[in-house]
């Protein structure tokens, strides 16, 4: 006879699969119960069985080999209709039973005793039933015993949920850190790409209403992409910024080389200091060493043309204000006339050629060597003296 469905089936199927129990393979605690019921009872089968929609899965069992059976033919899916153990005595003179195949063949069961896996909720999840091939009984303390059993499955039960939960929240805490530690390391490095790093742990640690310093030494570069626009300009949008892209990354490797603090490019033209905002002796030196490497090195990228990159150079040194600007998009700044003549350096400069105010000439003549270039007139400074870089003493 065919078990009829629990009043509470679909919340009872629910929380057997919130159990993830279904199909898990043998586990050490449930198998030591079995073992225990089969010894206690004194029958020779035991089974931890869990009934599901169609089917009635063995999570532990001794004296059987398959894993499950159906659930049209399970002892079990009678035995979880009522929360009190069931006893059939001798399965063929159970109305219930008497044809069952279980009970006509192989296996060939004549007793059954089984207590329901009541969960707190109140759901049977299956039994603890212990099983014999000749009618038998089980005297109190049997019973007892064996209901006591079936008490230590659930507990068992709901100890490997909440050590499922416990990990999967401990792995899903472990993800929220890892993407937590990627997006901090993102605007960590979105942050030193537009901000020096003392002016960046500045922004990180306060919020303040400006920013701003003045540097009485430091040593600024200008440098242009000569006829950058000519070369690349009827290329696609793509390919053009793509072009642009290595140009820069070319000077942004070499200012991290030479401890040069970028400021911005202006469109095929960039711009960079050093002394500002950390100052040091060898300002100077360092700008002309970064300038020399991009005269060289402009020359390794393909321009796709006959015509080879060229960079147009210019350097002053002098004092200047530095500071962070803006409200929603914020962005680190010089000025001052050391910027505007550092700037004048660069557009009258030469292509190819790097072009030193007499300040700054006179900062490095013991180390690099120079070659005149005369003077010319800057409004609101006069006339300047100039040089054009050549290299370094050997």
């Amino acid at each position: 006879m065919k078990a009829p469905l629990p009043a509470d089936e679909d919340e009872r199927i629910e929380e057997l699969r919130d159990y993830h129990i279904l199909d898990t393979g043998a586990e050490t605690e449930y198998d030591d119960l079995v073992h225990l019921a089969s010894q206690i009872c004194g029958t020779p089968i035991a089974v931890v069985s869990l009934v599901d929609t169609q089917r009635q899965y063995f999570k532990a069992r001794i004296g059987l080999d398959v894993t499950e059976t159906p659930r049209d033919v399970a002892f079990c899916a009678h035995a979880i209709l009522k929360p009190e153990l069931m006893i059939v005595p001798d399965a063929m003179k159970d109305e219930r039973f008497a044809d069952n195949p279980l009970v006509t063949s192989d296996p060939n069961i004549r007793f059954y005793a089984g207590t329901p896996l009541v969960t707190p909720k109140g759901h049977s999840m299956g039994t603890l039933c212990v099983i014999d091939r000749v009618p038998r009984a089980l005297d109190e303390s049997q019973q007892e015993a064996l209901q006591v059993l079936g008490r230590q499955v659930v507990k068992l039960m709901q100890l490997r949920r909440a050590k499922d939960e416990a990990e999967h929240a401990h792995k899903a805490q472990c993800e929220l850190l890892e993407s937590l530690r990627v997006e901090q390391d993102r605007s960590e490095r979105l942050l030193l790409s537009m901000f020096p790093k003392a002016i960046a742990d500045r922004l990180r640690k306060e919020t303040p209403t400006f920013i701003a310093e003045e540097y009485p030494e430091a040593t600024v570069l200008f440098t242009h992409v000569n006829d950058f626009w000519h070369i690349a300009g009827s290329r696609p949008p793509e390919q053009f910024i793509d072009l642009l892209n290595q140009v820069f990354s070319l000077f942004d490797r070499l200012a991290d080389e030479h401890g040069v603090q970028k400021i911005k490019t202006i469109g095929d033209t960039y711009m960079a200091v050093c002394g500002i905002p950390e100052a040091r002796p060898d300002h100077a030196e360092a700008i002309a060493e970064m300038a020399l490497c991009m005269q060289r090195d402009i020359a390794t990228i393909a321009s796709g043309s006959r015509e080879p990159f060229r960079v147009r150079i210019g350097i002053h040194t002098g004092s200047a204000i530095a500071g962070v600007v803006g409200i929603t998009k914020l962005a680190y700044d010089l000025w001052g006339p050391a910027v505007n003549l550092a700037s004048q350096m660069e557009s009258s400069s030469v292509a190819g050629g790097i072009q030193v105010s007499s300040t700054t000439h006179e900062l490095l003549k013991d180390k690099f060597i120079f070659e005149p270039r005369g003077e010319f007139y800057v409004p609101g400074q006069g006339e300047i003296s100039t040089y054009m870089l050549m290299g370094r003493h050997l």
